[in-house]
This record gives C-alpha cells, sequence and structure tokens, in this order.
C-alpha cells in the first residue's frame, strides 16, 4: 500500500494534480457540485 500512497502524493504536487486538486475544489463550490455532494451526504446519512 505504500508504494500506491507514494505514487499519490508525487502526482498531487505534480502541476497536473494541482490543477486536479483546483478543479475539483472548484467543482465543489458550484452549485451542482453542492446539489450532488449533499445528495451523496444523505445516502450516506441513511445507511447509518
Amino acid at each position: 500500500m505504500a508504494p500506491l500512497m507514494s505514487k499519490a502524493s508525487q502526482f498531487l504536487r505534480s502541476p497536473r494534480g494541482r490543477a486536479a486538486v483546483d478543479k475539483a475544489k472548484r467543482y465543489a463550490q458550484s452549485p451542482e457540485g453542492r446539489r450532488r455532494i449533499e445528495t451523496v451526504r444523505s445516502r450516506f446519512a441513511k445507511r447509518r
């Protein structure tokens, strides 16, 4: 599992990884993203 985590951290430090994180943050703040996040959150809350 350690090699997978190191690969992930390498990717996140790369320019493409930072761009992917920025894109995900922008999507999470958009109205559509907030709606989808809330939908998934409510599904998980119902399971518990």
